[in-house]
């Protein structure tokens, strides 16, 4: 069975992402979220993976790393961040570096200094100037090539 939204059932889903965004400390679950914007919980949890591509709680964790490293380029502290975006208690800190490294495949600070370094994830830098990083990748393709070649002879 494919499931049909109306569109005040989108327009409350999106209520309902909207609602988490703004409340990233809150941990609200499904009954209360439902029930904040009015529409029952099987609809909520299968219309959010219809509109947005993932459940509940995944958006929510993609809402609060993507508010996380706004805060990161802010130069705000770990400890800050962490509770900002919903994280609490002892091991708080801890809690939310594990969340972003396995979301992002790094800790928040490797992310942070990537970021201000204006590197991308293979480590090259964004800005300068490119062409030795051109010329070096199509020698490094001929060498290959012609290693290649021979091999075929």
């Amino acid at each position: 069975m494919k499931l049909e939204l109306t569109g005040p059932e989108i327009e409350k889903i999106q209520q309902a992402a909207d609602l988490l965004k703004r409340n990233l400390k809150n941990a609200f679950t499904i009954h209360r979220l439902a029930k904040e914007v009015g529409i029952n919980e099987k609809r909520l949890k299968t219309g959010f993976k219809k509109v947005f591509g993932k459940g509940v709680h995944t958006f929510l964790l993609h809402a609060r790393m993507e508010r996380a490293k706004e805060l990161l380029l802010e130069d705000r502290p770990i400890r800050y961040i962490a509770a900002v975006v919903g994280y609490n208690g002892n091991v708080a800190n801890s809690n939310f570096i594990k969340a972003f490294r396995k979301l992002h495949g790094e800790t928040p600070l490797s992310w942070k200094k990537r970021q201000m370094n204006g590197s991308d994830k293979f480590g090259l830098v964004a800005n300068d100037n490119s062409d030795a990083h051109r010329v070096s990748a199509e020698s490094s393709i001929r060498v290959t090539s012609e290693k290649e070649s021979t091999k075929q002879m």
